[in-house]
């Protein structure tokens, strides 16, 4: 395509901006990482009196984010208007993306409301992308708000949105939120992720502010329960059936004291997939 451009230029007939098109996407398919030669076709086209299109911004950004130019993809996006070029969901996503890889999760959030302002219809990748962003800056309140948003509007958050904000909430000790999402996710078919299980490992080792950390043959049992707990059968057996795993955290976290004859019985008849990290967090405070 290149080569192609080159031909018309010195033998004709001259490019128009399909032509620049066409080879500012190769740059961006091939992922040569040439991006500043995608920028020297971009003011090329210009000074040919040529119109650049969404298409020719998207595409520049899109080769400028690949090669990891990130500031330089966001300036293009802003300088929208001086190409008279109109935003669209593709730019858009580029532009959150390259945000969300400088890991600056506000701007992220302002170019989801600048796109709904003016009624641009930014997708999944877009929404979950800022999400993704706001969550590992450890900001859950506002990825929430994200996520949140998007179950209101019947769009389905992806497996990594969910995960960065589960780990998110636990990071913060915002346990209850952490245990809904992560049961959110496993009634979606799709699992917590390993950094979320570390998290509720190390919660479990700290030991700080247990009303019986003192006694260290319930905790040392609790323990062994968390590493025997993936080998039990999970989710409901035949109808009145008890779930494995709710008996046997129920009898353990019963005999520590953790949990009231009760609340055990409860446990016992839940069927509940989330129940061994739920068991883990009631026994061990």
């Amino acid at each position: 395509a290149l080569r192609l451009l080159d031909r018309m230029r010195r033998l004709g007939p001259a490019p128009d901006v399909v032509t620049y098109n066409i080879a500012l996407r190769a740059l961006e398919s091939n992922r040569s990482r040439l991006w500043q030669h995608a920028l020297h076709l971009l003011a090329e086209l210009r000074q040919e009196g040529l119109q650049p299109t969404t298409v020719t911004l998207k595409s520049v950004m899109h080769s400028c984010k690949s090669a990891g130019a990130l500031p330089v993809a966001l300036s293009l996006f802003e300088d929208a208007p001086k190409y008279g070029v109109q935003a669209d969901a593709g730019t858009y996503q580029v532009a959150v993306a390259a945000c969300a890889g400088m890991q600056q999760w506000e701007k992220a959030l302002s170019l989801l409301s600048d796109a709904k302002e003016s009624s641009v219809p930014v997708g999944v990748f877009s929404l979950g992308t800022a999400a993704v962003a706001a969550a590992r800056c450890g900001c859950w309140v506002q990825a929430l708000a994200v996520v949140s948003g998007m179950e209101a509007n019947s769009i389905e958050p992806t497996a990594i949105a969910y995960n960065a904000l589960v780990s998110s909430c636990a990071g913060a000790d915002r346990w209850a939120q952490a245990l809904h999402m992560a049961s959110s996710l496993q009634e979606k078919g799709m699992e917590p992720s390993k950094e979320f299980r570390l998290l509720i490992q190390g919660h479990l080792n700290q030991g700080s502010g247990m009303a019986w950390s003192k006694r260290r043959s319930p905790k040392d049992r609790l323990q062994r329960l968390a590493q025997k707990m993936p080998a039990l059968p999970e989710g409901p057996g035949p109808p009145g059936s008890v779930n494995p795993q709710s008996q046997i955290a129920a009898d353990l976290l019963e005999e520590c004291g953790a949990l009231t004859s009760v609340a055990a019985g409860a446990l016992r008849r839940s069927q509940r997939p989330v129940i061994r990290q739920l068991s883990l967090l009631m026994g061990y405070k």
